[in-house]
């Protein structure tokens, strides 16, 4: 995959995943394919996904410790209806709107509102990261001149003030936690593969965040590019520990599998960058058969020890844009 930031990434895929096709049961939103192809926008294709596999699990949040906060299609559909309909109120369709969070299922519910509402996603670092990244953040801020931003109850005071300091005070900051809930009747909105789905900035570490515009037509193509390489389908569980500000963590691990109609299983960064191992670790107990992190994925990391490897289970065969598939050495 390539984005702003496009560098060599490694992508894992477990070998027990192919040949699924052949065996699994069809599942009704695989009747929605033509539907998919030919949708008119990235949104009307993740309506479609979501109402053929409400019950589904779209959505795990590994908490590091065995256990995961899981949400359904149907769940994440009524979230996300409840930021799409507070941004419409505020007449933000057609706009930018930043998105400050540091992941999780509300993160996932206000980017996703943005594409329910017709806005414009514009993902930025959280507040609580560093200087630079609070730079970064305003520096956005200027240039896409948003006056909406969606957070979490806990990071909304220190995203104000923020935005305050480097002269944004007009900025509004929405705790998506704390939107009511939302009626139902719910359409996608229309908008055409054309339009401008969401805006991915670059890093900003050798010179300043450059955003690139990301219309519904080229994250359909990604999608399509995305399950050709990797053969992926809904039986898949994708993820990793990526921050959803990241391109890859956002279209890889979030997006992509959402649009599937398969599981993203979206890891704290927390746990990689204080336990680099913790993420084969989550990898081998969620099952999770895609992955994907930057090269090299574990700088840091300390060698593994032979009872360490031994509990950690991943089967996974491994690749990157410019090598051919390989199993993961062991």
């Amino acid at each position: 995959m390539s984005g702003p930031d496009a560098a060599a990434q490694l992508i894992f895929k477990s070998p027990s995943s192919a040949g699924a096709e052949s065996r699994r049961t069809p599942h009704p939103s695989e009747y929605q394919e033509q539907r998919m192809t030919s949708a008119r926008s990235f949104t009307h294709a993740l309506a479609a996904r979501f109402a053929a596999g409400a019950a589904d699990t779209a959505l795990l949040c590994p908490d590091g410790e065995g256990g995961a906060a899981a949400r359904t299609y149907a769940e994440l559909d009524t979230r996300a209806g409840a930021v799409a309909a507070e941004l419409r109120r505020r007449g933000r369709a057609g706009e930018p709107v930043l998105v400050s969070m540091d992941g999780g299922p509300h993160t996932v519910a206000a980017l996703l509102g943005c594409l329910y509402a017709g806005a414009v996603a514009v993902p930025v670092p959280p507040p609580d990261l560093s200087r630079a990244a609070a730079e970064r953040t305003a520096a956005i801020a200027a240039e896409t001149d948003a006056t909406v931003a969606l957070t979490e109850s806990a990071h909304a005071p220190e995203l104000s003030r923020r935005l305050a300091a480097a002269g944004h005070s007009s900025v509004v900051c929405l705790a998506v936690d704390r939107l009511p809930g939302r009626g139902g009747g719910w359409q996608p909105p229309e908008r055409s593969g054309a339009d401008t789905a969401l805006i991915q900035y670059t890093s900003g570490t050798t010179a300043g965040p450059r955003g690139v515009l990301v219309t519904h037509t080229n994250l359909m193509a990604t999608m399509e590019s995305l399950r050709s390489a990797l053969g992926t389908d809904r039986t898949s569980r994708i993820g990793g520990w990526l921050p959803l500000h990241h391109d890859l963590g956002l279209i890889g691990q979030l997006l992509h599998p959402l649009w599937l109609g398969a599981t993203a299983v979206l890891m704290p960064q927390r746990l990689f960058s204080t336990a680099p191992l913790s993420w084969l670790r989550e990898v081998s107990r969620h099952g999770v058969t895609v992955t994907a992190a930057p090269t090299p994925p574990t700088p840091a990391a300390s060698p593994m020890s032979p009872p360490t490897l031994s509990r950690i289970s991943t089967s996974a065969r491994w690749t990157s844009p410019s090598t051919p598939p390989n199993r993961c050495p062991p």
